[in-house]
């Protein structure tokens, strides 16, 4: 069975990882499933993200609850 991709978190995510979304983002003309890479982690739930599209690049701030982490090798490592 498939491993569903993490929510980020700040102690699991890296600048320049890959994220997908978990929901349209409407107001940036974003689809659930894009991918985007982080550019920067603003706090422990809030990262910016570029994202391309039609070879136009969008650069937003999205909270965790948006994203979802993909290709992590530290997927098993807990905060706890």
């Amino acid at each position: 069975m498939p491993r569903r991709p993490r929510r980020p978190h700040a102690a699991f995510v890296n600048v320049y990882d890959r994220v997908a979304l978990t929901e349209d983002v409407p107001e940036h003309h974003l689809k659930c499933g894009q991918v985007g890479t982080v550019l920067e982690i603003l706090s422990s739930d809030l990262f910016e993200v570029a994202f391309e599209v039609q070879e136009q690049q969008t650069i937003c701030a999205l909270h965790a609850s948006k994203l979802a982490l993909l290709d992590d090798p530290r997927q098993q490592r807990r905060l706890h």
